[in-house]
């Protein structure tokens, strides 16, 4: 299967004449095209600058909050308890892990930069 790509008007063609300009209303008026790759670039290449590859523009992705332990599956699970330190058994109830992850959770205290020696 040939690779497709996507061929868009482009953002910065002023045309020159009104042929040209009707020609471009028709493209903008179209959108975004879907064509093989080779199709594209003769397309690209014979527009006058009319035409260029489309990407669409990268959506910011959701910085990750902080999780819910209820949320997390058992691989996830599993690795706060090893990385909290405690130790495991062959065969454990699911509330039990999070009990005892919530439990070595609570026993960590962190203290203010500012706190430090400021007295």
């Amino acid at each position: 299967m040939p690779k497709l790509v996507r061929l868009a008007a482009s953002q910065t063609y002023v045309p020159e004449t009104d042929e040209d300009k009707k020609v471009f209303d028709a493209i903008k008026k179209r959108g975004v095209m879907e064509m093989s790759y080779v199709t594209a670039r003769e397309n690209v290449k014979n527009s006058k600058g009319m035409l260029t590859f489309y990407a669409p523009e990268p959506v910011a992705a959701a910085a990750p909050g902080p999780r819910r332990l209820e949320d997390m599956d058992m691989d996830e699970l599993k690795l706060s308890m090893l990385s909290l330190g405690i130790k495991t058994q062959k065969k454990m109830k699911r509330d039990d892990v999070i009990r005892l992850i919530r439990d070595r959770m609570s026993e960590v205290e962190i203290v203010d930069d500012e706190d430090d020696g400021a007295e």
